[in-house]
């Protein structure tokens, strides 16, 4: 009996099962039984992230990573290189939750990362009254 695995045509190389939603946030990253640390979330799946970090966390660690919305989430370094690292969440997550964070965050002004200046009010866009 022959096992094999059938890959579409091109997916060969694909070594994720799904697409990484691009963000940029500060988050808290702490390996298991040492202290946390700062890091920037690069980019987020429901099965991993990619994270920068000035910490120095080898392939093989388990981390912590503390979601924008407070909840923190399992998961074990898979690469580590200059700065840089990818982890698998040991339970999967909803990315989603993550960018609703995110988004009440830059609705209340809390969030820095927001480039984009604030819509102009209804009452600033109008012209003003002339006197009568």
């Amino acid at each position: 009996m022959f096992l094999t695995q059938i890959v579409p045509d091109g997916a060969a190389d694909c070594r994720r099962s799904e697409t990484r939603l691009s963000v940029s946030t500060d988050v808290a990253l702490r390996p298991f039984g040492a202290t946390g640390t700062e890091a920037r979330l690069v980019n987020i799946s429901s099965r991993g992230f990619m994270a920068e970090t000035d910490c120095d966390i080898a392939k093989g660690a388990r981390v912590w990573l503390t979601l924008p919305d407070g909840s923190r989430a399992s998961a074990l370094v898979i690469w580590s290189k200059d700065g840089k690292l990818g982890a698998q969440f040991s339970e999967p997550i909803d990315p989603l939750v993550v960018f609703q964070a995110l988004g009440r965050k830059a609705s209340s002004g809390a969030n820095p990362f927001a480039k984009v200046a604030p819509a102009p009010s209804a009452r600033s866009a109008k012209s003003p009254k002339p006197s009568a």
